[in-house]
């Protein structure tokens, strides 16, 4: 029965160093404090804002997409990406594709 105890008492949640807060916050009294953007008991579940149905690039219903390069001019970052047209499937991408920036 003591070694049954003395198990489960090695079996804590808490930490003893950053390396069981995920290297994404600090052991503090033996319990995890996460940075900002990091949330859970080990600090291993990243916060998400809450966003929108549709946002960004790709966001739009049956758009399919590939091969996309991102260049910078010095002031804006510019996403140049190959998309399949007239909603076809990914087989015909030769005769129905085009370039988005």
């Amino acid at each position: 029965m003591q070694l049954i105890a003395a198990l489960a008492v090695g079996v804590s949640a808490g930490c003893s160093s950053a390396l069981d807060c995920s290297l994404n916050g600090d052991c503090v009294g033996g319990a995890c404090e996460c940075t900002a953007q990091w949330q859970g008991a080990a600090c291993d579940t990243m916060r998400f804002k809450p966003v929108e149905d549709v946002q960004g690039y790709g966001m739009k219903v049956n758009v399919t997409s590939w091969g996309g390069g991102v260049l910078y001019d010095g002031d804006k970052y510019h996403l140049y990406v190959a998309v399949m047209t007239n909603d076809c499937p990914l087989q015909y991408w030769g005769q129905n594709s085009r370039v988005e920036h």
